[in-house]
């Protein structure tokens, strides 16, 4: 008989529990690891460090004074407040009447002096014509053409009187000449009588020894030869006399020329002087008239127009406007915390965010500080700041694009001044705090 073994219900089975452990260990770690990461990171990471302060755009120079060096009346005015302006655009125009008069009277003056001074040249050196200047050769200026006209006569009557005067005295001269050879032939005809009746003298002579002839006839002989030589005497003492004639004819001849080249000389260095005069006068009419239309010196914006009424009278040297200008060097002035100021200093690199603009997309550009100033600066509200200006070269300026920024725009200025760890951003408040907890009252 086979036993049956008779079991109850089984009892349920006991598993093992969940371990922990190694969870909690990697946990640990990492947390140790990342505390760890965190801790040399704010050990040796270097942060910027620096002084951050508020600023406004201005310009390196001040404001353009727009001012008229003569005044005058106002014709034309072309630009008022808020206008952008470059280089030569008309600002206002002057009415040019009155130097437009001076002008036209001082260029009659200088061609009238030029014509004259041809004429001069030429008659000084003995031309036959007179080479005017360029500028009366303008054929559409009728007034040139007289002066021209009248200067050539002029010459012409000069000439002819000079050549009439010398004509006169060289016919005289010609005449003396003509009167020595008359008496030079009759000299020589004399002569030839004394030599002669010499002859025939001597031929009496012998015949008055031998009593073939009388001693009158020999007389009346020695007598005409005599007054044939007196003659001869009477004629040299005659042409010495025209020789001295003809000298003097001839120094009065060389004193006419002379006289009129000093004449022509003098006159000439009287309107050489009277021309430069001319000159600089017309140059500095010219400069005025030119001056009668205002422009602006460089790129800029119009403020503070004085010039509102059309016929209004603009006294000399007052301004007429001022000019702010646009493209000067670009200067950020930053108000800098007095408890930031040892963070400043002349040549540090700062970071301009100019937060006056409405676009986002606008970089941080980069600046140099070229000043610092030397002492505190109380505002009207009483707060006290250290004026920074800070340099925005042409290269990062550039990066700005087409935006025109204009002076009062207000900018965000970060003045770096070095680095240092987290560590000391952790630790200085602690040591300040330290330092004045530990002081006695």
């Amino acid at each position: 008989m086979s036993t049956q073994l008779l079991t109850g219900p089984a009892a349920p089975s006991k598993e093992a529990p969940f371990d922990y452990r190694p969870a909690i260990v990697v946990g640990l770690v990492i947390l140790v690891i990342a505390f760890g990461s965190l801790a040399v990171w704010s050990a040796v990471a270097p942060l910027a460090r620096g002084a951050v302060a508020g600023g406004m755009v201005v310009v390196d120079t001040n404001r353009k004074e727009i001012q008229h060096l003569e005044g005058g009346i106002i014709a034309e005015i072309l630009v008022r407040d808020g206008d952008r302006v470059a280089p030569g655009d008309v600002l206002v125009r002057l009415d040019p009447t009155n130097p437009a008069s001076t002008r036209n009277v001082l260029q009659v003056q200088y061609l009238a002096a030029l014509a004259l001074q041809a004429r001069l040249i030429a008659e000084r050196r003995g031309a036959d014509a007179i080479a005017f200047a360029p500028e009366l050769l303008d054929e559409a200026n009728p007034f040139a053409r007289d002066l021209m006209a009248n200067q050539k006569e002029l010459f012409l009557a000069r000439r002819n009187a000079l050549e009439g005067q010398t004509d006169i005295l060289e016919r005289r001269i010609a005449q003396l000449h003509e009167q020595i050879r008359g008496l030079e032939a009759q000299i020589q005809g004399n002569q030839e009588q004394v030599d002669i009746l010499t002859d025939e003298i001597g031929n009496l002579r012998w015949l008055l020894e031998r009593g073939h002839t009388s001693r009158t006839r020999i007389l009346a002989l020695e007598r005409e030869r005599a007054e044939r030589q007196g003659d001869v005497g009477q004629f040299t003492a005659e042409i010495s006399r025209l020789q001295v004639a003809i000298g003097e004819t001839e120094l009065q001849l060389l004193q006419i020329d002379r006289d009129f080249q000093r004449e022509v000389t003098a006159e000439l260095e009287r309107v050489q002087a009277e021309l430069f005069d001319l000159h600089q006068r017309l140059t500095a009419a010219d400069d005025v008239l030119f001056r009668r239309t205002v422009t602006a010196p460089e790129h800029g914006i119009i403020v503070n127009s004085q010039a509102h009424t059309i016929g209004g009278v603009v006294q000399p040297g007052a301004t007429l406007m001022q000019l702010v200008p646009i493209y000067d060097e670009l200067i950020v002035q930053a108000r800098v915390d007095p408890a930031d100021i040892d963070l400043v200093a002349l040549g540090a690199e700062a970071e301009v965010r100019f937060s006056g603009l409405a676009m986002r997309n606008l970089p941080i550009i980069l600046g140099e500080v070229i000043h610092v100033a030397a002492d505190v600066t109380e505002d009207r509200q009483g707060m006290l700041y250290f004026e920074a200006r800070v340099r925005v070269s042409e290269e990062q300026r550039g990066q700005l694009g087409d935006v025109v920024l204009l002076p009062g725009m207000p900018a965000e200025i970060v003045i770096k001044a070095g680095e240092r760890t987290l560590v000391d951003y952790l630790i200085r408040p602690l040591e300040d705090a330290m330092f004045h907890g530990f002081r006695e009252d």
